[in-house]
């Protein structure tokens, strides 16, 4: 998930390069593909988020992914490995929940000392945005 997410920031960024980008959109789109890619875990989720929606806004401009199909299509491309990726993490930690809250579990300590695995705030967001 981390790789894609990675790749998704950087085609961000080449997007940036155009000169036919609008100035404002290229501000913002740079620098949400940055803090997407340098954010700590505490705050990739609203980084990711922002770089979403940054995203989002710039394919709006249907001429641009007119006159660059082919960074569109590998966008895509990304977009649905990462609804997958986002939706198995999803699913795991659901399934990691469920099994600790168990009684037996709890009382032989089957899990150890790891924490509970944490479903990221971006997730949903991300799976709402990214079926548009």
């Amino acid at each position: 998930l981390d790789a894609i997410l990675q790749r998704r920031a950087s085609l961000a960024l080449e997007l940036t390069h155009f000169p036919e980008t609008d100035p404002a959109a290229n501000l913002l789109l740079t620098s949400a593909a940055h803090h997407a890619r340098a954010a700590d875990i505490s705050v990739r989720s609203e980084a990711e988020s922002s770089l979403t929606a940054a995203l989002l806004l710039l394919r709006q401009e249907s001429w641009l992914v007119e006159k660059h199909p082919d960074l569109f299509e590998e966008l895509d491309q990304i977009t649905e490995r990462l609804k997958v990726g986002i939706s198995l993490h999803v699913e795991g930690v659901s399934a990691a929940r469920a099994r600790r809250s168990k009684l037996i579990y709890r009382i032989f300590r089957l899990a150890g000392k790891a924490p509970l695995p944490v479903k990221y705030a971006f997730e949903d967001d991300s799976l709402v945005e990214i079926k548009r």
